[in-house]
């Protein structure tokens, strides 16, 4: 088979539910794209996510019929990509693979940052499965929250789980039944105590599935509903209103990504609780793009 000798770039935008891949030609403009999936390493452990990213990238390239020698730049914006030895393992393991590429290895939010100002300085808050914040003044990142079981709110995940508790509440007794119970229920598809095994050995994603229900509740008139809303959509002003800080009070933007923020009720319940001056805006574009922006800066040393 004839190979092109185009030279290319890859972008990647992993997290706890999916990774977007894409590969591009050298002035960004998309290729090839590939969805794979899970590739956070606080889940998948160090080693385990590393394999599967550098596998991803042989694949996307494969299928299309590149030659790894064609590719030149590399950036993988990953959940859980602030840890050193993920990012060092998995530097080493693209450049095995991709000898002529210079590569980058870091957290999701980066991809933010390049998807939505990429000249700027501002805040970029994660809020799909899990929930993260992280502030960027030059070329240094700042991280607030997010610390997976230790700051557990403003996410998917805890918000679908809270809504599963309410409704073994309800199932027995402790809670009366509302919009939120029946929702739940109806998506369980059986009793809550019949369900119970199942949604124990249940992953985090499948758990954030249950998320966009408390927004329907609430609009149901679910105060449990509203409830787990204020509380999770705070703990997001929190992470937001402390980044205000390091702009000394001075106006600074900041991009929401994420499946919580689809829903317009969490900008509306998110406004109220912001203390600085910032312009906050939900991410429009794809994530994705952002890290390939960021793989074509790496060509110019950006």
């Amino acid at each position: 088979v004839q190979m092109n000798k185009q030279r290319y770039i890859i972008g990647a935008d992993g997290g706890g539910s999916k990774t977007a891949m894409i590969l591009a030609h050298e002035d960004g403009s998309e290729a090839a794209r590939l969805t794979a999936g899970a590739s956070n390493p606080t889940d998948l452990g160090i080693e385990n996510s590393a394999s599967f990213l550098t596998e991803t990238a042989s694949r996307l390239c494969a299928e299309n019929n590149i030659a790894p020698e064609q590719v030149s730049a590399i950036f993988l914006g990953i959940a859980g990509g602030s840890h050193e030895g993920f990012r060092a393992l998995t530097n080493r393991k693209l450049r095995a693979l991709f000898p002529q590429a210079i590569t980058e290895v870091s957290h999701d939010a980066v991809n933010i940052f390049y998807a939505a100002f990429p000249d700027e300085d501002g805040t970029a808050v994660i809020c799909g499965t899990g929930c993260s914040c992280f502030v960027k003044k030059g070329n240094r990142l700042h991280r607030i929250g997010g610390y997976s079981i230790f700051d557990v709110s403003g996410n998917g995940y805890e918000i679908g789980k809270r809504a599963i508790s309410h409704a073994l509440a309800c199932g027995d007794g402790r809670a009366e039944p509302d919009a939120l119970y029946r929702l739940v229920r109806e998506q369980t598809g059986e009793e809550m105590l019949d369900a119970l095994p199942r949604l124990l050995l249940a992953s985090k994603t499948e758990i954030a599935r249950y998320a966009p229900l408390v927004f329907e509740a609430e609009r149901q008139g679910s105060e449990a509903a509203a409830g787990i809303l204020r509380e999770n959509i705070a703990r997001i002003a929190e992470y937001i209103n402390c980044a205000g800080r390091r702009f000394f009070d001075a106006p600074f933007p900041t991009a929401i990504a994420g499946g919580i923020f689809r829903d317009t009720r969490a900008m509306e319940l998110l406004l109220p609780m912001l203390t600085c001056a910032c312009r906050v805006s939900v991410l429009t574009r794809e994530p994705v793009f952002g890290a390939v922006e960021k793989a074509r800066r790496l060509l110019t040393n950006g």
